[in-house]
C-alpha cells in the first residue's frame, strides 16, 4: 500500500536528503569565494600557457625578445643587425639588402661603397675608383671631358687636345681647338668657306711658322692651319697624330713622361699623370689598377703588407 506524507512529511524527507548529500560532498559543486559586497569572483592569477612561453625566455642585454606569430615561441634578436627583425621584431629586409644599424640597405660586394641617393634618396652601390658619377666620392660627378680614373677625373684627351662630343661609335672626339675648322677656337664653331683655322680663329690665310693642311674627316676636308713643330694632331706632317702620352715637340711625338714611368690620363689641371707601374698602389701593373687596403705594389702586383712594413707573397 502507497504511504502518503503530508505538507510537513515531505518537507521533513527532503531536508534529511539534503543533508545527506552536503555531508558527503556530492553534487560537485563549490562555493566561490565572496567579495566585499558579497559578489562571488574567480581567480585569474594563473598564466595561460602562451604567457609562460612568454615570460620563460630571458635575452641578454643588447638583445631584444621577439615572439615567434606562428608557435607562439619566443627567441631573442639583435634588431640592430639582424636581418629577420631590422629595427623591429618581424620587419624582414628584401633580398639583396642587409640590415645596418637597424635600417635594411643595399650590400655591396667587394671594391664598391655604399652610397646614399640625394636628398634621402634610395642607397645605391659605387665603385669610387672608376665612377663618373662617384669618382673618389659619393656623389662626385666629372665633368664634360673626363673620366674617373683611380678615384680622380682625369682627362679623356691627349694634352693639348679638347673633348668636343663622341663619335659615332662612342669614343671622344678629341681635336685641337686652334687647328679646327669645324671646332675653331670652341667645339661646334666651324670656318667658312675660303678661311682657314689659325691659332683658334677663322683667318683668310694661315699665320707665320704655320703650315695649310688638306683637313681630316672630323673637319668635313677643309682645309686649316697646323703648327707642324708642335700639333699633336699634325705632327711633323698633316694628319700626324701623337699617340695617348706622348706630345709632339720640334715635330716629334716624345712621351710625357720620365724614363721608367708610364703615362696614365691627365690631372683635374691637364697636367699628365706619370706613374711607375711596378709600384705605385694607385696603378699597379696597369694604369687604375689600386691596391686593396692592407696591400702594397711589389713588382707590378699587389701583395700583402706583413708586421714591420715587409711584403708578402700574392
Amino acid at each position: 500500500m502507497p504511504v502518503s506524507f503530508g505538507v510537513r512529511g515531505k518537507a521533513l524527507v527532503a531536508a534529511v536528503l539534503w543533508g545527506t548529500l552536503l555531508a558527503a560532498g556530492g553534487g560537485g559543486c563549490s562555493s566561490a569565494p565572496a567579495d566585499d559586497d558579497g559578489s562571488a569572483s574567480l581567480d585569474t592569477t594563473t598564466a595561460t600557457g602562451e604567457q609562460e612561453s612568454a615570460l620563460s625566455k630571458k635575452c641578454l642585454h643588447g638583445l631584444a625578445t621577439c615572439t615567434n606569430g606562428d608557435a607562439g615561441t619566443t627567441y631573442c634578436a639583435d634588431l640592430s643587425t639582424s636581418n629577420g627583425d631590422c629595427g623591429a621584431c618581424g620587419h624582414v629586409c628584401a633580398n639583396g639588402t642587409v640590415c645596418s644599424a637597424g635600417q635594411c640597405v643595399l650590400s655591396c660586394g667587394a671594391g664598391q661603397n655604399l652610397c646614399t641617393g640625394a636628398d634621402g634618396g634610395a642607397p645605391y652601390c659605387a665603385n669610387l675608383s672608376t665612377s663618373n658619377t662617384n669618382c673618389g666620392a659619393c656623389g662626385r660627378a666629372c665633368g664634360a671631358g673626363t673620366s674617373c680614373q683611380s678615384g680622380a677625373c682625369v682627362s679623356v684627351c691627349s694634352a693639348g687636345l679638347t673633348e668636343c662630343g663622341t663619335s659615332d661609335a662612342g669614343a671622344p672626339n678629341c681635336v685641337d681647338l686652334g687647328s679646327s675648322s669645324s671646332n675653331c677656337g670652341a667645339c661646334g664653331v666651324v670656318c667658312a668657306a675660303g678661311t682657314v683655322c689659325s691659332s683658334g680663329s677663322c683667318v683668310l690665310s694661315c699665320g707665320a711658322g704655320q703650315s695649310v693642311c688638306g683637313g681630316v674627316e672630323t673637319d668635313g676636308g677643309a682645309p686649316y692651319c697646323a703648327d707642324l713643330s708642335s700639333s699633336n694632331t699634325n705632327c711633323g706632317t698633316c694628319g700626324h697624330l701623337c699617340a695617348s702620352g706622348t706630345t709632339c715637340t720640334s715635330g716629334t711625338c716624345a712621351s710625357l713622361c720620365g724614363a721608367g714611368l708610364d703615362y696614365c690620363g691627365s690631372g683635374d689641371a691637364g697636367a699628365p699623370v706619370c706613374a711607375n707601374l711596378a709600384s705605385d698602389d694607385g696603378n699597379c701593373g696597369a694604369c687604375g689598377h689600386v691596391c686593396p687596403t692592407g696591400t702594397s705594389c711589389s713588382s707590378g702586383q699587389c701583395v700583402v703588407v706583413l708586421d714591420g712594413g715587409d711584403s708578402g707573397g700574392p
